[in-house]
């Protein structure tokens, strides 16, 4: 039964400080015994006693190999507690290998299958169900049977930090909330769209394994690309089926997170098609075993070394109350330390961590791997022993007999005095910095990790067997290893194996200046930023020269969009003459062309017959004649021949800017139609502005409106129906837009309208002074010096070199460290020399096939290819 507690005691569990976040005043009861206790015999004699009194339970193992044994110890419990009692009955075994052909359409889960089983035996019954924790923890909360006792056996993986790569498309679907629990953001996604996305997943996999069965694959790259997308698809399964069971909150890293809403989060993104991230799998507890309405009648946590578990440190931190277990816990041989700690004989390999990376260096022309089989098979001579390793170590490279990566509970191996373990369980940096942001101390995670592992495979060996009075030597990786288990077999001999030391860092090389990989990188993203900011502080003190002083009413009015010269110029006294000017043209008659209508343009120009525009044309307003604009002009339409849906709309745009002066007036194509208001706005300046200030006012509006939700229209990666689009025309930008007079279309004239509203001007200082890290233009981003290679190879002769060929050979003959730049400025050498853009990325791609990193220049050019683009 569930027992009350009247306050939550101090626990070992917890570091001094942490607190949980939730007194549930649940009790979990821990059967804590070290390896050979006999936690499974205790409990199946528990279990079969409870069976024989109608009691129910569900037993769920690390693996089918341990559910299956543990199944087999219950019913030898009950013939011994009731010879003939039918035990093979009242004991069943659900896992994948059990139901392989029992699953049929109606069943497709294992999930399914125990709660099948479970709500067809009736109650008053004893029973028991043994199941695997990858069955318990994604079984849906509603397919929980009421009434069970649920027995755990051995610790469930209770955190998981998993570093995945996933497609860029899948992750942007995703948004996060905060738990109000812990405050710590957790994946909330619609099932139904995760759905698709593995059903994606799964079919961009057979596609491949299609023709990759007969197709011919020399170097390796289709089935590199199926095992990429082999793992997609196993990571978005895993997300589905977790969330799904509702037992697990996924967490990400903070500092991957912005804001998506006030309640809201979505992953920081880039323009990439994979992107890299880690997220974090914890078990709810709280979901899994229940609150305010408990899913099981008791709830017992069966494994050694419970306490440092994570298991055990989550379930205080979610409220729990850990109390021994009153019948299974006294039946245990030993708990604290094992009994015949002076048999045991220690061998470790190295002082240092040993990780994969130090198991396959090479120390003098020769691996580490080698050296340590070598050192293991020396030892090892004339007698048997079984033995432990990653699955990267094939079963041919140590002559023992092997034991499963995961060995909790296994008897079939303590026949065995010699056992060694090269087990390496090691968390990457950014898996182990969300660790530590989920308040889990390197300390923590490499006991629970890595230690465990190796204590749990050392103790399959005849150390379990409490009739073994031989010795027994132990091969283990490390020397923290080595420790841990000398703390739990209390009297043993420890010492390194040693041939197998590996020699100390070489010295050799530059001096390193950062602590780690995450500090450097740290580094280089503030100075990254830094840079930014200056640019971001030099640009902006070029617009404010630009802040020329009182607004300027002057305008140009042109008969045709094709006119150089502006007909009419006229300088008037206010902005509410202007208003008065358009109101004149609205109330003239109505006309049937659009071509019929003049267009103006509000601002100073300087008169220079001889200027020309960016296509080569004559006109006085070319951007070198711009003196200055006193008003921002805005063209609002909807876009992809009417895709895009309706604009955001005047009242929309209006409380976006509120208390500012504006007249909207609607263009000659409007109609009022189900695509929205078609229309111009003025909005009047607080100062006259050149044309570069000019533009960026009109970038910072557009990114004020972008913030509140309204977004820019894509032609390339169409419309979205979730997605709404502000309609601003991005080519009125320039200082030299010229815009359509008020006109009323003839038969339409009921449509058209005009309206002003009263306020202040936008205020020129205040909206340059706001952030431009998103708006300020990439050639005013100030570039690292470029760096020299010698005296006659640099990169400065690339630019001042003329003709193709010159280009070319010049990049080529450039330093391996300079060629990342100098294929950038090889592009724009080309582009400058007035070479196609086809035939650029000809030039481009035979001169990255050449350079000293092929992979690293090809896939720079398709960014610089995109650049080129958008500056042309």
């Amino acid at each position: 039964m569930y027992m009350s507690s009247t306050g939550l005691a101090p626990d070992p569990c917890l570091l001094h400080g942490q607190t949980t976040t939730l007194d549930t005043s649940i009790a979990v009861y821990l059967a804590n015994g070290l390896c050979g206790s006999g936690k499974t015999y205790a409990s199946a004699d528990q279990i079969a006693e409870g069976i024989l009194h109608g009691e129910r339970y569900l037993i769920a193992g690390p693996t089918v190999q341990q559910s299956h044994q543990h199944a087999k110890a219950i019913r030898a419990a009950l013939h011994r507690l009731k010879p003939g009692s039918m035990a093979a009955l009242l004991v069943t075994e659900v896992n994948a290998e059990t139901e392989r052909r029992a699953i049929d359409e109606h069943q497709p889960s294992v999930a399914q299958v125990i709660a099948a089983k479970a709500a067809a035996m009736p109650k008053g019954r004893g029973r028991a169900l043994c199941i695997t924790h990858a069955a318990l923890l994604n079984m849906p909360r509603r397919s929980t049977p009421k009434g069970w006792h649920l027995l755990i056996d051995e610790v469930p993986a209770a955190a998981v930090p998993a570093e995945v790569e996933l497609l860029t498309i899948y992750l942007r679907v995703l948004r996060f909330v905060l738990d109000n629990r812990d405050n710590r953001p957790r994946l909330r996604a619609d099932l139904d769209h995760l759905a698709e996305i593995k059903r994606d997943a799964e079919q961009q996999v057979r596609d491949l394994e299609g023709p990759g069965r007969e197709a011919a694959d020399p170097d390796g790259k289709l089935h590199r690309e199926i095992a990429r997308r082999r793992s997609i698809r196993d990571t978005v399964t895993d997300l589905y089926y977790k969330l799904k069971s509702g037992n697990w909150r996924i967490i990400p890293r903070r500092d991957t997170l912005e804001p998506d809403g006030p309640h809201r989060m979505r992953l920081r993104l880039h323009d990439t098609a994979m992107t890299r991230l880690v997220l974090t799998s914890m078990i709810d507890w709280q979901a899994m075993l229940g609150i305010g309405e408990p899913r099981w009648q008791s709830v017992t946590l069966m494994a050694a070394n419970i306490a440092q578990s994570f298991a055990a440190i989550s379930l205080r931190r979610q409220g729990f109350t850990l109390l021994d277990h009153p019948t299974i816990t006294p039946r245990l041989r030993y708990q604290d330390a094992h009994p015949n700690g002076h048999l045991l004989r220690v061998l470790y390999l190295t002082s240092r961590p040993m990780s994969k990376h130090l198991r396959d260096k090479v120390v003098k022309g020769e691996r580490m791997r080698d050296t340590i089989i070598k050192a293991i098979e020396a030892r090892m001579t004339g007698l048997d022993y079984c033995w432990s390793a990653n699955l990267d170590m094939p079963d041919t490279c140590l002559r023992g007999a092997r034991m499963p990566f995961v060995s909790h509970g296994l008897n079939a191996f303590q026949t065995y005095r010699n056992v060694v373990v090269l087990n390496i369980a090691n968390l990457n940096p950014q898996c182990m910095q969300a660790m530590t942001e989920l308040d889990f101390t390197p300390e923590q995670v490499r006991k629970a990790i890595m230690a465990e592992s190796v204590y749990q495979a050392v103790s399959r060996s005849a150390l379990r067997d409490p009739a073994n009075t031989e010795p027994v030597v132990a091969i283990v990786p490390d020397l923290a290893c080595a420790e841990f288990i000398a703390e739990r077999f209390p009297g043993c001999t420890m010492s390194a194996l040693g041939a197998t030391e590996p020699p100390a860092a070489s010295s050799r090389g530059r001096p390193r200046q950062h602590l780690d990989d995450a500090t450097r990188k740290r580094e280089a993203r503030e100075v990254e930023q830094a840079r930014l900011s200056a640019s971001i502080e030099a640009w902006r003190s070029k617009l404010m020269v630009e802040v020329l002083g009182d607004p300027a009413w002057q305008c140009q009015f042109y008969a045709s969009k094709t006119d150089g010269k502006a007909a009419i110029e006229t300088r008037f006294d206010s902005f509410n003459d202007i208003r008065a000017l358009l109101d004149e043209w609205f109330a003239l008659d109505p006309a049937s062309d659009k071509a019929e209508n003049n267009l103006i343009m509000q601002g100073e120009l300087r008169s220079d017959p001889a200027s020309r525009n960016a296509y080569g044309g004559l006109t006085h307003r070319a951007m070198p004649n711009i003196v200055s604009r006193s008003s921002l002009w805005l063209d609002i339409e909807t876009q992809g021949g009417g895709a895009s849906g309706p604009p955001i709309s005047p009242s929309a745009l209006r409380a976006l800017l509120p208390g500012c002066a504006m007249s909207i007036y609607t263009s000659f194509n409007h109609a009022p139609t189900a695509l929205g208001t078609r229309y111009r706005v003025v909005i009047p300046l607080s100062h006259r502005v050149g044309p570069n200030a000019y533009r960026a006012i009109g970038h910072l509006l557009r990114g004020h409106i972008e913030q509140a939700r309204w977004f820019r229209f894509k032609a390339a990666k169409g419309a979205s129906a979730s997605t709404r689009y502000h309609g601003l025309d991005p080519s009125k930008d320039n200082a030299t837009s010229i815009f359509y007079l008020p006109c009323r279309r003839a038969g339409h004239e009921a449509d058209h309208w005009i309206e002003h509203h009263e306020g202040e001007p936008m205020d020129v200082v205040e909206w340059l002074g706001r952030d431009m890290s998103r708006i300020i233009p990439d050639d005013q981003i100030i570039r690292p010096p470029m760096p020299k290679g010698s005296e006659t190879n640099t990169i400065d002769r690339l630019l001042s070199a003329s003709g193709r060929d010159a280009a070319i050979n010049r990049y080529l003959a450039l330093p391996g460290g300079t060629q990342d730049y100098g294929l950038n400025q090889l592009a724009w050498s080309l582009a400058g020399m007035g070479i196609g853009m086809d035939e650029i990325r000809d030039v481009l791609d035979d001169c990255a096939r050449q350079s000293n990193s092929p992979q690293d220049r090809t896939a720079q050019m398709g960014r610089i290819m995109k650049h080129l683009a958008r500056r042309r």
